[in-house]
């Protein structure tokens, strides 16, 4: 957890550890500070994007109920101590996204790359060895990492990829 220990409300009806593992929490239930509770919970998840729309509610509820609490230094603090964790969410985020874009280009690079080398292999003479690297690159190929994201451009690399395969096989038939 971040530092917002300090904002925790003693009066609050539920208690930190209880607040992540109610996935159905009403929210508009909860005190400013308990959403506040809660957003901190929801930034520690390893996929920011699979609690994001949560993460949205929680704010959206959090300003509706902050505007309507008398504007002093409590309640100074207590966006002070929102705005910093959910800031802090949003870094998460974009971190994460990165992360995944990285993954995304590296594992398309690769499968060109495979495509590449069985394009390579249309010059070789040796058909039992051809057959052979077909099925290794094959095997490479369906075994790497497939990611939610840009499948689209998967969908091309593996439509190249079986187009590759029919023009090598055309071509050693002869």
């Amino acid at each position: 957890m971040t530092e917002n220990k300090i904002i925790e409300n003693k009066n609050s009806n539920i208690s930190n550890e209880n607040l992540v593992n109610l996935e159905e929490v009403e929210l508009t239930n909860l005190k400013p500070e308990e959403l506040i509770i809660l957003l901190d919970q929801l930034i520690d998840s390893d996929n920011p994007f699979s609690v994001s729309k949560r993460v949205e509610n929680i704010k959206a509820l959090f300003y509706k109920k902050f505007n309507r609490l008398e504007q002093n230094k409590e309640s100074e603090t207590l966006e002070k101590n929102f705005k910093k964790i959910y800031n802090l969410f949003r870094k998460n985020r974009n971190d994460f996204r990165k992360e995944q874009e990285q993954k995304e280009k590296e594992n398309l690079k690769l499968k060109t790359e495979i495509i590449s080398e069985i394009k390579n292999l249309t010059s070789e003479v040796e058909l039992k060895k051809k057959h052979k690297h077909q099925k290794k690159n094959k095997n490479k190929y369906k075994t790497q990492e497939k990611l939610e994201q840009k499948q689209q451009k998967q969908r091309k690399t593996w439509k190249n990829y079986k187009i590759t395969q029919k023009i090598q096989n055309t071509g050693t038939k002869t």
